[in-house]
């Protein structure tokens, strides 16, 4: 007798989620409404960069997160080239050619190259995070997880 009854309010309970989900699919949604709430529709992993965005700022302000590209070794407090302003070109053939590498900076680059734009990048220098926090001191690591908290790409 209580399958019975049990089976009777899931068939309720079912045919009443469906019904307001129908109910909510019915409801008029003014779209143009709520585009101007939370903006245009887009895809920030598959969407290319577009110099209108002008993420130059933000990039450069991610980047100097990272103690390791903030000030370069031996400088008079600059940030490593390419940081500031940010020139993703730069930043990457600093890293690559100049006898300033480290691993740790070589993982920021990678990184922040990757959140620029991945799908480019992402051949060029792939950012592996277990690789990055066995190399990163405890600055690079909070640098990292600060973004990863509330993550955005350019």
């Amino acid at each position: 007798m209580t399958e019975i009854i049990a089976w009777y309010i899931g068939w309720y309970l079912a045919a009443g989620v469906v019904a307001l989900w129908l109910l909510v699919l019915a409801l008029p949604i003014d779209r143009e409404k709520w585009r101007t709430i939370i903006g245009p529709k887009r895809d920030p992993m598959n969407t290319p960069f577009e110099e209108d965005d002008n993420n130059y700022p933000r990039m450069s302000a991610l980047a100097r997160t990272f103690p390791s590209l903030a000030r370069i070794t031996g400088g008079a407090g600059n940030a490593a080239p390419g940081v500031a302003p940010f020139d993703a070109l730069e930043l990457h053939t600093w890293v690559t050619t100049s006898g300033a590498r480290t691993s740790g900076n070589y993982h920021a680059v990678a990184f922040v190259l990757n959140v620029f734009n991945g799908p480019e990048w992402g051949e060029k220098m792939p950012f592996d995070v277990v690789q990055a926090f066995a190399v990163w001191d405890r600055p690079h690591r909070e640098a990292f997880l600060a973004w990863a908290r509330d993550p955005w790409f350019a």
